[in-house]
């Protein structure tokens, strides 16, 4: 089995609000997530990061986003 370097690990995740540009991410997330179900609409995400900005989180890890909270 591979041994992880944890540090190298958690140095390479990120908690950082949402921005527009994660939009692309995000869908390709809810795709592969919810297969068959309807994905937001950037109208959905302008709304939210408008409305409540500081609940809207994305999890990045090495740059790339793996999750979201809103």
């Amino acid at each position: 089995m591979t041994e992880v370097d944890l540090e190298e690990f958690q140095r390479s995740i990120a908690v950082r609000p949402m921005r527009m540009d994660d939009f692309d991410a995000l869908i390709t997330m809810q795709e592969r997530c919810f297969p068959g179900m309807y994905t937001w609409e950037r109208g959905h995400i302008q709304s939210q990061l408008k409305i409540f900005p500081a609940g809207q989180l994305v999890v990045e890890y090495g740059g790339n986003p793996m999750a979201t909270r809103s």
